[in-house]
């Protein structure tokens, strides 16, 4: 049955691929295979995870090669704040319920999210969303309400990794504001080579502190976040890592806060290469290093930093590749364009 299933997906795909490039009156060989090869891999992997919703990601991802990047931002600004705002609301008319955790000195609250760092990771994605829709023209009065809803939200639900990023994502926007720069990343040579390359550093970093690092650099850097790093060394050496990847079945915690054997890995790096494998895993950071190469010679100044901030935001959580937490991934789809590839290859050439 599974191969069954396989079989007609992959032929809906190869039907849906041919009629979106004949609309253009020209097939495409290298990229028709190209796209084959990625949903059939992540068809192949699917059960690794999460099962249809994964294929279906990857074809949403192909498909919107051709959609005005702007249009998704607006869609996903759209359903995302409301969905937030009203589950906050929902949650303070005491409708929808709160996980209470205590870590520590910690007291955390998810806020009537089902866990207690999601309404932090949902408002991260949407003020990363924000300033890349905005770009500019954001105002004062736009980052100082993104800026009292992350403290708010932080306050409640003590989520570190997002609380820090979003205010570095806040106050370089700032920096931008009030000096009126148009630029600081894609001026100098040298950070424009390290943001094209933001996703493989962000990566190897990992792996270099997990594997590498003296002791007290990792311990150090581990009590910083949270014992996240611990996890994913734990992880890798549990279910170890391979070409296709693994089924692994981590252990969160309940809907009351509690685990008997608390193994999730948060990292979508190690994730990633643990349940899909060094294969996907590889193409999906050569991808999004691509997708940086073109942002950084266009001097795309608001995009390339959201770009760095997402990819050490992967480091320890796992929202990288997850549509309906981020819209970034919709960015993937742009290199399946033959416009996207023609740019980047005009951009060299200047």
């Amino acid at each position: 049955m599974r191969i069954a299933n396989f079989s007609a997906l992959a032929a809906i795909s190869i039907v849906i691929l041919i009629n979106l490039e004949m609309e253009n009156f020209r097939l495409n060989v290298i990229r028709i295979c190209g796209e084959l090869f990625l949903i059939i891999l992540a068809s192949v992997i699917s059960s690794n995870s999460t099962g249809m919703a994964f294929i279906v990601s990857i074809i949403l991802i192909i498909s919107s090669r051709n959609i005005n990047f702007e249009t998704v931002l607006k869609g996903f600004l759209f359903f995302s704040i409301v969905v937030f705002l009203l589950g906050l609301l929902l949650n303070y008319c005491g409708i929808l319920p709160s996980m209470i955790r205590i870590e520590g000195l910690r007291l955390r609250n998810s806020l009537g999210f089902s866990y207690v760092s999601f309404p932090s990771q949902v408002l991260f994605y949407i003020l990363a969303a924000w300033v890349v829709w905005r770009k500019e023209k954001i105002s004062y009065i736009e980052l100082a309400i993104l800026g009292i809803f992350t403290i708010e939200i932080y306050e409640k639900t003590r989520t570190t990794s997002p609380f820090v990023l979003s205010v570095l994502l806040i106050g370089y926007v700032l920096l931008l504001k009030i000096f009126n720069l148009s630029s600081i990343i894609t001026r100098f040579k040298l950070t424009r080579i390290l943001s094209s390359l933001t996703f493989p550093i962000a990566f190897f970093s990992l792996l270099w502190l997990m594997f590498k690092a003296p002791s007290s650099i990792f311990q150090k850097v581990d009590q910083m976040v949270n014992n996240r790093l611990s996890l994913s060394l734990n992880g890798i050496k549990e279910f170890g890592s391979s070409l296709l990847g693994k089924k692994a079945v981590f252990s969160g915690y309940d809907a009351f806060g509690g685990s008997l054997n608390y193994n999730f890995v948060d990292s979508s790096y190690i994730q990633s290469l643990i349940l899909n494998g060094w294969l996907f895993t590889i193409i999906i950071i050569f991808l999004f290093t691509v997708v940086c190469v073109k942002a950084v010679r266009e001097k795309q100044e608001y995009l390339i930093v959201v770009l760095i901030i997402i990819s050490i935001h992967s480091m320890f959580d796992p929202q990288l590749m997850l549509l309906w937490y981020s819209p970034f991934p919709f960015l993937l789809g742009k290199t399946f364009n033959k416009d996207f590839w023609n740019e980047i290859f005009r951009l060299e050439k200047e």
